[in-house]
Formats: C-alpha cells, structure tokens, sequence
C-alpha cells in the first residue's frame, strides 16, 4: 500500500489533516495499525458516564447531541458495548436519526444501562458525571 493510501484512511477513520495524518504515520515507521492506535489515543477526549434506564437514557443521549460538543456516544451494559456512535462536527438530522432510531431500540429493550459520552473538549457540562 502506498504512503498516500496509508494517509487517506487515517484521514478517514482518525479524523486527521493530511498534515497530521502524515506526522502520525511517519511515527508510527509507516505501519497503518499503529498510526491507527496512536492517533485515537492522541484524540480521545474527556469522558462522562451516566447509569440510566429505557427513557432516561434517550433523553441524554438528545440532551448530548444537542450541546453538540460529543465526538462519541457508546452504550454500555454490563461493561460490554452494545452501540458505538461516532458523532462528527455538521452532522445532519438525515445522518444521525437512524442512529438514534437504533439506540431507542437498544434502550427500549434494557432495564439499565450505562450511556458514555466522549467530548472534544475539557468543558464537561454535567455535575452529575462520574469517572
């Protein structure tokens, strides 16, 4: 694979600059996988975790969406992930309601769960978060 292939999917699955993307693979001695793990590791913003049931659960979920600084939403049961949703700066309702329509589902079917939200800055809104 060529050095330009290696940028694009790290520009594509990291979120990443060319500039970083290529900084990143060039650390990483041009294996993809590790530029891959270090880049996410470099990425990963503070995180909040809230334990909620069916409802509750939805309405964080919009509650977070709305605020609009969350980068990933995961739901968690039993510490096992059940639903990962990458969130991204300008997503539209059109992309992000299936998502949402999958994660009612999912907190429609569970007595208790745990919600998990990454955001893009140290700015955490809630008190009521636990780490």
């Amino acid at each position: 694979m060529e050095e330009l292939e290696k940028i694009d999917i790290l520009r594509r699955r990291a979120d990443l600059s060319y500039a970083e993307a290529k900084a990143v693979l060039d650390e990483a001695e041009g294996d993809i996988v590790k530029a891959l793990i270090m880049a996410e590791q470099r990425h990963s913003g503070p995180k909040e975790e809230w334990e909620l049931k069916g409802k509750e659960a939805m309405g964080k979920l919009r509650e977070v969406i709305k605020q609009g600084n969350a980068v990933r939403v995961r739901i968690k049961r039993e510490g096992e992930v059940l639903l990962d949703i990458p969130l991204t700066a300008g997503v539209v309702g059109g992309i992000i309601a299936p998502k949402l329509a999958l994660a009612a589902g999912v907190f429609g079917l569970l007595t208790k769960c745990t919600l998990e939200v990454e955001r893009k800055d140290s700015n955490l809104e809630s008190p009521e978060a636990s780490h």
